[in-house]
Protein backbone atom coordinates (compact mmCIF):
# COMPACT_ATOMS: atom_id res chain seq x y z
CA UNK A 1 0.00 0.00 0.00
CA UNK A 2 2.71 2.77 0.84
CA UNK A 3 4.33 1.74 -2.90
CA UNK A 4 1.03 2.63 -4.31
CA UNK A 5 0.28 5.69 -2.18
CA UNK A 6 3.51 6.91 -3.09
CA UNK A 7 3.22 6.37 -6.95
CA UNK A 8 -0.22 8.38 -6.88
CA UNK A 9 1.09 10.86 -4.96
CA UNK A 10 4.12 11.28 -7.50
CA UNK A 11 2.91 11.05 -10.68
CA UNK A 12 5.63 11.84 -12.38
CA UNK A 13 8.06 9.04 -10.68
CA UNK A 14 4.69 6.40 -12.07
CA UNK A 15 5.42 8.48 -15.69
CA UNK A 16 8.72 7.11 -15.33
CA UNK A 17 8.19 3.94 -14.41
CA UNK A 18 5.95 3.56 -17.61
CA UNK A 19 8.46 5.22 -20.17
CA UNK A 20 11.13 2.26 -18.55
CA UNK A 21 8.79 -0.68 -18.90
CA UNK A 22 7.66 0.97 -22.27
CA UNK A 23 10.88 0.98 -23.61
CA UNK A 24 12.70 -2.27 -22.45
CA UNK A 25 9.48 -3.26 -24.15
CA UNK A 26 10.26 -1.71 -27.24
CA UNK A 27 13.98 -2.65 -26.93
CA UNK A 28 13.01 -6.19 -26.55
CA UNK A 29 10.63 -6.46 -29.85
CA UNK A 30 13.44 -4.22 -31.70
CA UNK A 31 15.65 -7.54 -31.04
CA UNK A 32 13.30 -9.62 -31.97
CA UNK A 33 12.98 -7.60 -35.06
CA UNK A 34 16.42 -7.41 -35.89
CA UNK A 35 17.49 -11.40 -35.60
CA UNK A 36 14.21 -11.81 -38.06
CA UNK A 37 15.33 -9.61 -40.39
CA UNK A 38 18.80 -10.60 -40.60
CA UNK A 39 17.53 -14.36 -40.93
CA UNK A 40 15.41 -13.12 -43.44
CA UNK A 41 18.31 -11.26 -45.58
CA UNK A 42 20.37 -14.65 -45.16
CA UNK A 43 17.98 -16.89 -46.60
CA UNK A 44 17.74 -14.74 -49.17
CA UNK A 45 21.56 -14.45 -49.88
CA UNK A 46 21.59 -17.93 -49.28
CA UNK A 47 19.19 -18.03 -51.80
CA UNK A 48 21.07 -15.78 -54.37
CA UNK A 49 24.21 -17.30 -54.01
CA UNK A 50 22.57 -20.56 -54.59
CA UNK A 51 21.13 -19.82 -57.60
CA UNK A 52 24.53 -17.70 -59.28
CA UNK A 53 26.23 -21.28 -58.62
CA UNK A 54 23.42 -23.19 -60.50
CA UNK A 55 23.72 -20.71 -62.82
CA UNK A 56 27.18 -21.07 -63.68
CA UNK A 57 27.22 -24.42 -63.30
CA UNK A 58 24.77 -24.66 -66.37
CA UNK A 59 26.42 -21.97 -68.01
CA UNK A 60 30.03 -23.92 -67.43
CA UNK A 61 28.19 -27.31 -68.25
CA UNK A 62 26.35 -25.97 -71.39
CA UNK A 63 30.06 -24.39 -73.17
CA UNK A 64 31.53 -27.16 -72.17
CA UNK A 65 28.85 -29.45 -74.16
CA UNK A 66 29.36 -26.58 -77.47
CA UNK A 67 32.78 -26.49 -77.18
CA UNK A 68 32.70 -30.53 -77.44
CA UNK A 69 30.35 -30.58 -79.78
CA UNK A 70 32.39 -28.87 -81.87
CA UNK A 71 35.58 -31.14 -81.27
CA UNK A 72 33.71 -33.79 -82.44
CA UNK A 73 32.07 -32.02 -85.64
CA UNK A 74 36.17 -31.44 -86.74
CA UNK A 75 37.62 -34.49 -85.84
CA UNK A 76 35.24 -36.89 -86.54
CA UNK A 77 33.04 -36.45 -89.24
CA UNK A 78 31.18 -39.46 -89.42
CA UNK A 79 29.68 -38.70 -85.90
CA UNK A 80 29.45 -35.26 -86.86
CA UNK A 81 27.23 -36.19 -89.85
CA UNK A 82 25.20 -38.04 -87.41
CA UNK A 83 24.47 -35.54 -85.03
CA UNK A 84 23.60 -33.28 -88.03
CA UNK A 85 21.11 -35.89 -89.19
CA UNK A 86 19.58 -36.30 -85.36
CA UNK A 87 20.28 -32.47 -84.81
CA UNK A 88 17.90 -30.14 -87.01
CA UNK A 89 17.07 -27.31 -85.44
CA UNK A 90 18.27 -25.21 -81.99
CA UNK A 91 15.61 -26.61 -79.88
CA UNK A 92 16.94 -30.64 -80.52
CA UNK A 93 20.59 -29.15 -80.02
CA UNK A 94 19.45 -27.54 -76.68
CA UNK A 95 17.38 -30.68 -75.35
CA UNK A 96 20.97 -32.47 -76.23
CA UNK A 97 23.36 -30.03 -74.72
CA UNK A 98 20.85 -30.59 -71.75
CA UNK A 99 21.25 -34.20 -71.58
CA UNK A 100 24.75 -34.23 -72.00
CA UNK A 101 25.08 -32.06 -68.67
CA UNK A 102 23.00 -34.77 -66.82
CA UNK A 103 25.46 -37.27 -68.42
CA UNK A 104 28.14 -34.93 -67.03
CA UNK A 105 26.60 -34.30 -63.65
Amino acid sequence: MKFLDFIFDNPEYFNKLLKKSHNHKNQKINKLMQKHVSNKTDKIVSYKMVFINFFILNLFCLLSGLIIYQLLSHYHSTLYSFLQTKITNIKELILFLIGFKLIII
